[in-house]
This record gives structure tokens, sequence and C-alpha cells, in this order.
């Protein structure tokens, strides 16, 4: 008797997210929709914030956050909030450039504003020193998380606006009628 071998779930899922990734950012000459612009760019924020708050919630024992799922949730979130203008043919969005800026100034923060100092959770003098962030570090890495939060918040604002942009790069016309809508454009 033949049995198949179950594949993983996870690749199953990878496959799927490399599949809606392709479609969601096909720029074919096809009427774009401002609703599923905005929905691509909202459900990728939601889903990224979720992968971040489960991070800090299911941490491992001993540990602020889980790091494998922390640092998954924020590539998502440095990516996904802009596939509602992925959508819309445009690469690059101002949202993901401000993304980009805060992870930086973050980075920055955690190398140059840290120090070694006696961990909370020490009982002796010869327990291990814990690195902790300065008083500007802490300010540094608010900023940089208000930034981040910004950038993701601004892609999912503006992906109905970047439809609207790609329509009109491509002369496309949407106008209501009394029946329905009319589609006019140049192809």
């Amino acid at each position: 008797m033949w049995h198949r071998r179950r594949r993983s779930g996870s690749l199953g899922l990878v496959r799927t997210a490399v599949l809606f990734l392709m479609l969601a950012t096909a720029t074919a000459r096809a009427d774009k929709s401002p609703e599923t612009a905005k929905y691509l760019s909202g459900g990728a924020s939601a889903v990224s914030g979720a992968v971040l708050l489960v991070a800090f919630l299911d941490p491992p024992l001993g540990q602020p956050f889980n790091r494998p799922v922390m640092y998954t949730g924020l590539v998502l979130a440095a990516v996904t909030p802009s596939l509602g203008e992925f959508y819309a043919g445009e690469h690059f969005t101002p949202g993901m450039g401000i993304r980009i800026a805060a992870a930086g100034l973050a980075t920055y923060a955690m190398q140059n504003e840290t120090e070694l100092a006696r961990c909370d959770t020490s009982s002796s003098a010869t327990d291990p020193l814990c690195t902790q962030l300065k008083g500007a570090g802490i300010a540094l890495i608010g900023v940089a998380a208000i930034g981040f939060i910004g950038g993701m918040w601004y892609d999912s604002l503006d992906a109905g606006d970047a439809v609207d942009r790609w329509r009109s790069r491509h002369g496309i016309i949407v106008a209501p009628t009394g029946n329905g809508i009319a589609l006019a454009g140049q192809f």
C-alpha cells in the first residue's frame, strides 16, 4: 500500500503566502480596487501587529519576549503594510521609508545607548551583569516605535490613494452611473 507523506504545514503556509503576495502585487492593466488595496494594507498591518503582540504575551521562561516571533513580526511589519501600494504598482512607499528610518534609529539606540548593570534578578555580587538601556536609549526606542507605527499607519491610509494614482497613470476612469459604474480607459 502506498502512502503519501504529509507535507509540513509551514511549507504549505509559505507557498500560500508567496501565491498571495504574487496575486496582490500583480500590476496587470485591469482596473484595481481602492477597497482591495486598503484591505491588503490594513489586514497585513493587523497581522504584523498581532505577531508582535504574541512575541510579548508568550515569552519563553525567564525571557522578556520570544525572539524568533519578535523578529518575524518586525520583518512582517516592515514590509507587509505596503501590500496595498504594491498592488497599486508602487514598490517603495513613504511609509516604508519611515519604517526603515525608525529601525535604523532603534538599532543605533541598541548599539550605542546600553550599559552593563546588575540584573534585577541577581541575588549575589558574583551573578553576571545584564545589558540595559540608558535614559537616552529608552527615549530613542520610544521615538523609533512611534515612527514605525506611524509608517505602518501611513501605508494603510494611503493604499486607496495609491490605486487612484495608478488609475491616473494608466488613464482609467471609474465613474458612477444611474444603474452602476462606468469604466473607461486607454488600452
